[in-house]
């Protein structure tokens, strides 16, 4: 807010106090005494004050009579210039302080308006010192968060990692299983043909029969072991391929998963990328 200049009456009756202690109230003097106040205000108040106060000073000549009237014709007539010519310079040198006091107060009135602008700039500056202070609150908070779901991105990482270990343990076990299974299948099929083998030379040979029975026999023992076998490997390798195919299925909801939380993060980025940006005038 701008100043408020001092008033007529405090300059007179500050004026007339000065005077009544037998000095010149000069601008300096009515400025000390009252604490505060433009010299140019000042300067202003006085001089009208000083206008309407002192009367016009009129000179007395005492002369003899003999030589008065014509010295008070000469006297009169030089004062009369005198007069005039001072009156002409005191109007000048007035009318060029009321400039010089205008421009002053219109001086007086930008440095207000300046030290106005200059307050409002530094309240501006504070706020945008408590909104940064804010928007950096914000941003370690979002890089907080951000650290956050990179740790839980990296365990899901470490999770799928540890599952595709398993999924591949499982899968070398099939592996194992199914060459498991091909040699008792050909294992299975050697003792057909020695079956068959012995079969047709129990035809041939009836006299080798009860040692071939015998043989047929153990054989067949043999077969129902190596069913027994099959059938336990077949179990397991069921079992194995189920236990893959629950391996894959979970292996597809952490991938899923993985994929929401890069998108959860590019999301997030981007929105802090346009809360840092400026806003627009």
């Amino acid at each position: 807010m701008a100043r408020t200049g001092v008033t007529f009456e405090q300059v007179v009756e500050c004026a007339k106090a000065i005077e009544s202690e037998g000095e010149n109230p000069t601008i300096q003097r009515i400025r000390q005494r009252l604490g505060t106040g433009s010299p140019n205000t000042i300067h202003r108040h006085l001089r009208a004050w000083t206008a309407q106060s002192q009367p016009e000073k009129v000179v007395t000549l005492k002369l003899p009579e003999k030589i008065q009237d014509a010295l008070i014709a000469e006297i009169s007539r030089q004062a009369s210039e005198a007069r005039a010519e001072a009156e002409s310079e005191a109007q000048q040198a007035m009318a060029t302080a009321d400039e010089l006091a205008e421009e002053g107060e219109r001086m007086e009135a930008e440095i207000e308006a300046l030290k106005q602008r200059v307050e409002e700039l530094e309240q501006a500056q504070i706020e945008d010192g408590a909104r940064l202070s804010a928007k950096d609150e914000e941003v370690t908070h979002l890089r907080q968060e951000l650290r956050a779901e990179r740790a839980e991105a990296e365990k899901a990482r470490s999770k799928i990692g540890e599952d595709e270990h398993k999924y591949q343990a499982a899968c070398d076990q099939v592996v194992s299983l199914k060459n498991q299974l091909t040699e008792k299948m050909e294992e299975m099929s050697d003792v057909r043909s020695e079956l068959k083998v012995a079969e047709r030379d129990a035809t041939y040979a009836q006299a080798k029969y009860d040692a071939q029975t015998s043989k047929t026999l153990h054989l067949e023992d043999r077969i129902e072991e190596l069913r027994n076998e099959l059938s336990q490997t077949r179990t397991d390798l069921q079992g194995a391929i189920k236990a893959r195919e629950s391996l894959a299925a979970e292996n597809t909801k952490l991938q899923v998963a993985l994929a929401s939380v890069k998108k959860t993060q590019k999301t997030r980025q981007r929105s802090t990328q346009t809360r840092k940006k400026p806003a627009s005038s």
